[in-house]
């Protein structure tokens, strides 16, 4: 099984389960939305416009444009991109530590953090991380 896939089940337990801080197994990353501060006004607009869009569907790498985005995630409109991002555990609504993509965007490892050779910057992850934790609404 892949790594990838060993994280979404992992999330998908922890979003049944609840995201335990204490347990060093969790495949939960620690969030920084409760103590950063983000670039912009975290609503889902400014997330797709200023970071999804520009810097995973049609930005430098376009990794997941529409003809077809790898690992099968298309963000190359709004509309998609919310709707893939809320399919199984890329984003839990309302808990950015057990999100995929929060996992993605918060690892250390070159061959896991996304997007691939242009990490967010704090204030950017804070941005998603503080729209998902309110909820992830459109």
């Amino acid at each position: 099984m892949s790594w990838a896939a060993w994280a979404r089940a992992g999330c998908l337990v922890a979003a049944l389960t609840g995201c335990p801080e204490d347990d060093p197994t969790s495949t939960c990353v620690s969030s920084i939305a409760d103590v950063c501060a983000p670039l912009y006004t975290p609503t889902w607009e400014e997330v797709y416009t200023r970071t999804i869009a520009s810097k995973c569907a049609q930005g430098g790498s376009a990794c997941h444009g529409a003809a077809p985005g790898q690992g099968g995630l298309d963000l190359s409109d709004r509309d998609t991109a919310h709707g893939a991002l809320l399919d199984g555990a890329r984003v839990i609504a309302g808990d950015p530590g057990c999100s995929l993509l929060v996992i993605r965007l918060a690892s250390e490892e070159a061959s896991v953090v996304m997007p691939p050779g242009d990490a967010l910057s704090e204030p950017e992850r804070c941005a998603v991380e503080k729209w998902i934790g309110a909820g992830a609404a459109r």
